[in-house]
């Protein structure tokens, strides 16, 4: 995912920033959703951030004014279970 530029600014944010952003996000989420259990990698330097949780929880992220763009880091799976 990645975050929306800050009040409209072209200037990209500190890491710091980033990372506090991500943050405020994922605990937000959290108490929205009661999911606890995800795991996430902020890269600062991109103004994005990685995540593994429940759909649920994916779901309200999205929601997030904050959140700019989103792309699953995984192709969706054959529903036959064959590849190719």
């Amino acid at each position: 995912m990645t975050l929306k530029p800050a009040g409209g600014s072209e200037d990209p944010l500190p890491p710091a920033a980033v990372e506090e952003t991500v943050e405020r996000l994922l605990r937000r989420a959290a108490e929205e959703t009661g999911v606890e259990d995800y795991e996430y990698n902020v890269f600062g330097f991109l103004e994005s951030f990685a995540v593994a949780a429940q759909p649920k929880f994916i779901e309200r992220l999205l929601s997030e004014p904050e959140v700019g763009s989103a792309m699953p880091n995984r192709p969706g799976s054959d529903p036959s279970g064959e590849e190719g």
